[in-house]
């Protein structure tokens, strides 16, 4: 199954979702880099290092909560310089 499954899973959902709208792109680079980011990646993280800065934070955060709504994705919290910090993580 591994990368191969995810990969299937992460184009079924943003079928069903997007049905070809232009967010399409966006949500699926996010998916992604999530694959690509085991650790998990912050919404900073998200928002600096995948998007270059350009994407409004609500759009970031609708993609998130979608994807974590249906299972794609889970919220960690995770301890990082001393802080706890919330990571989004691809879920198996």
């Amino acid at each position: 199954m591994g990368t191969r499954w995810t990969e299937y899973r992460i184009r079924e959902w943003m079928d069903a979702k997007t049905n070809c709208r232009p967010e399409r792109a966006d949500a699926l680079k996010l998916l992604f880099a999530l694959q690509d980011a085991p650790d998990g990646l912050s919404r900073r993280q998200i928002n600096r290092d995948v998007f270059a800065r350009r994407r409004p934070a609500a759009t970031i955060a609708a993609m998130l909560d979608s994807a974590a709504d249906d299972g794609l994705v889970r919220l960690a919290h995770i301890k990082r310089r001393g802080q706890p910090t919330e990571v989004y993580i691809l879920t198996p």
